[in-house]
């Protein structure tokens, strides 16, 4: 067999260093002339023949990409042209992709017409571990690509020091975001005495959560115009500039401003760090390092409450602003010289400017900010039936519409959530996964804390580390997780079992009460963290493999964003339920008996005084009471997320099981050396 491949070998060698191309099988089957001489009978079996041998050594070799006559091969690499523009491109003269492939560091042979160039019918899809052909409107070219290259483009096999410098800057800038996402939860009460806020002390959360989640669709989409480089350092400079702003507020006016600031450069570090990391690996390969970034992130949500707890009871609230300035800082000193993407300029800075969906992001960010602002207030400042949170909650679903129907009409010329993002069954069911999955993190994230300072009596602080269960599930679980995606190319287990498992947890949070033992909250946290995990890390490689690689980013982007419009109903639904239900319980047990503590807990401010200075500073009468107040609000809370959780499982349903590539098929991957770069003309650092 070795010696009929290698005389196959010598045979498609001679073939391949002749003048004329090596004709198709649709050039044989369809050339009617001389169709009855004997000549042409032979000719159509050789041309067959050698062709279908061709196939059969392409097999052996496993479409390697060392060029001909070579006797060692390398890891295999063939890349379909998926467009017009490159097929036109390679088709220009037999020259020119002879000479666009010598500057290779290995000659490759390149196939002007292959094999495999008829048109077919129907859409081919075939993927394996080693290339993915997808059906182009003429036909196919395909390109065997040199070796020393597939191995870096590929994100196969060793990684170097660059990729870990900078896959290191985004953890570390992702966890900053996510410790700033929930730090203030512990903090909160104290900021709000300190600065004298009454009802607007909530916006101190709500104004970080509303720009983080609104500007992330339009980081996706500058980030293909402009580059990720630069929007990444922008990015950073903003959350630090917010930071700052907070740390020195006077007032709340101020510290809401500022962490609108800060909002958006969170909004754009997380949104650029899941698309650079798509760019730097292939999407067989994304599952592990998504896992490390997914644990990086649940990590950051955990710890922020327990360092917000910290600063304010041993140094000042103060701090937790002020400590992302150093750290920050640090993360640009990686940043700024290894986060080099490559990326083609096209035309003048105002010329890229207005490609930029405007239009359709103002629209997006006032829905958003309406829909905020009727959850923030809907219970609290009015109540649910007032025209003052009716007209907004409208209005921003009017805006949602609308958003959606400059996204379809073809207005905009590159909109921010292209109609195609939503054309299959599984991108949809990923999406709204995201939004289910946002909306339940941030409810345990932020009334598990109410539990252990009301009814446990812990300190702020202890509070924080009462939820590491949680944040130490969640990371190993999307890191495995991520790990067996990678070997088996199997996701939709990890849906399943994620959302049963997060039910259960839910559920199970409804027993606790001031009696429970350390095992029972250590136990369920354990269970809904594992769901969490799971689930969080098992959303990208479905989404991306559904879609076409040039919609990364803005894939990625619409996925961030509803995970993170999620998180926004994740604090605002339990905190309605909860102060409703706070309002009912404290006017049948309180109103009558002690109405001085019924005032201090009544229409919104129970989370506020969720402190164990506030029940340590009840009578012996009255304090059995509040604590019950809390704990049976906080059953109401648990049960209502079990709904959520539960929804989870019929959308997984509907998620396709689909191939896995493990080739990187990207425009955006690492910028190889500065000279090289200008040689081929691939542009400069994205």
């Amino acid at each position: 067999m070795l010696s009929f491949f290698s005389g196959a070998e010598t045979l498609i060698s001679t073939r391949m260093s002749m003048t004329k191309p090596w004709p198709s099988f649709a050039d044989v089957l369809c050339n009617t002339s001389n169709r009855d001489s004997k000549a042409y009978n032979r000719s159509i079996f050789y041309d067959i023949y050698e062709q279908g041998l061709f196939c059969l050594f392409l097999l052996w070799r496993g479409n390697s990409c060392q060029p001909l006559g070579t006797s060692t091969y390398s890891a295999p690499l063939v890349t379909q042209i998926r467009n017009m523009d490159d097929v036109d491109r390679l088709a220009q003269s037999r020259e020119n992709v002879v000479a666009s492939l010598s500057s290779s560091r290995t000659c490759c042979c390149t196939l002007h017409h292959s094999p495999f160039s008829f048109p077919f019918p129907k859409p081919l899809f075939s993927t394996d571990a080693s290339s993915v052909f997808l059906r182009d409107p003429a036909s196919f070219a395909v390109v065997a690509v040199e070796a020393g290259e597939a191995e870096s483009e590929s994100g196969g096999g060793k990684k170097d020091w660059r990729f870990w410098m900078i896959f290191l800057s985004v953890c570390v800038t992702t966890l900053l975001v996510a410790i700033d996402l929930s730090i203030v939860s512990t903090a909160l009460p104290t900021i709000a005495l300190d600065l004298d806020a009454d009802e607007l002390f909530v916006w101190v959360a709500n104004a970080y959560v509303l720009a983080s989640t609104a500007v992330q669709p339009l980081f996706g989409q500058a980030a293909n115009i402009f580059g990720r480089r630069s929007l990444t350092i922008i990015s950073v400079l903003l959350f630090m500039l917010g930071s700052g702003l907070a740390g020195g507020a006077s007032n709340i006016g101020m510290i809401i401003a500022a962490r609108t600031v800060q909002g958006i450069g969170g909004g754009g570090i997380i949104t650029l760090g899941e698309i650079i990391i798509c760019d730097l690996l292939p999407l067989r390969e994304r599952g592990q390092y998504t896992g490390l970034l997914a644990g990086t992130y649940a990590i950051g949500t955990i710890i922020g409450p327990v360092l917000g707890g910290i600063f304010t009871q041993h140094v000042t609230w103060r701090w937790i602003f002020y400590i992302n300035l150093p750290v920050s800082g640090v993360a640009l000193l990686f940043i700024i010289p290894f986060l080099n993407l490559k990326y083609k300029r096209v035309g003048t800075v105002w010329d890229r400017t207005k490609r930029v969906d405007w239009l359709g992001n103002f629209v997006l960010i006032g829905a958003v900010t309406a829909i905020l602002l009727a959850l923030a207030w809907g219970g609290t400042k009015f109540s649910w039936s007032s025209w003052h949170i009716l007209l907004p909650l409208v209005m921003g679903f009017l805006g949602l519409v609308g958003f959606a129907t400059i996204q379809v009409s073809g207005y905009v010329e590159e909109p921010t959530m292209p109609p195609r993002l939503f054309t299959n069954r599984t991108s949809v069911s990923i999406y709204v996964m995201a939004f289910v999955h946002g909306i339940l993190l941030l409810w345990i994230t932020y009334f598990l804390p109410v539990y252990f300072q009301a009814v446990r009596n812990a300190s702020p602080s202890r509070a924080g580390v009462m939820l590491f269960p949680t944040a130490t599930t969640i990371a190993p679980a999307a890191a495995i997780s991520g790990v067996i995606i990678t070997i088996t190319g199997r996701y939709r287990i990890f849906h399943y079992l994620g959302f049963v498992f997060m039910s259960l947890g839910c559920g199970l949070f409804a027993l606790l009460d001031e009696k429970s033992g350390v095992a029972m909250w250590v136990g369920f946290q354990v269970l809904f963290g594992l769901g969490n995990g799971m689930v969080y890390n098992s959303m990208i490689p479905p989404l991306l493999a559904s879609l076409p690689p040039t919609e990364v980013a803005t894939a990625t982007a619409s996925w961030t964003f509803f995970r993170s419009f999620g998180s926004i109903w994740g604090i605002a639904i339990p905190s309605a339920i909860f102060n409703d239900r706070v309002n009912r319980l404290v006017r049948e047990r309180l109103a009558v008996n002690a109405p001085t503590v019924a005032a201090q807990l009544m229409n919104g401010k129970a989370y506020e005084r969720a402190t164990a200075v506030f029940i340590a500073s009840l009578g012996a009468n009255v304090k059995p009471v509040v604590v019950g107040i809390y704990v049976d609000a906080l059953k109401v809370v648990w049960y209502a997320s079990i709904a959520f959780a539960v929804v989870g499982l019929p959308i997984c349903l509907f998620v396709k099981a689909l191939d896995l590539s493990s080739t990187l098929e990207t425009e955006f991957g690492m910028e190889e050396k500065r000279k090289r770069m200008k040689e081929t003309g691939r542009g400069g650092p994205a």
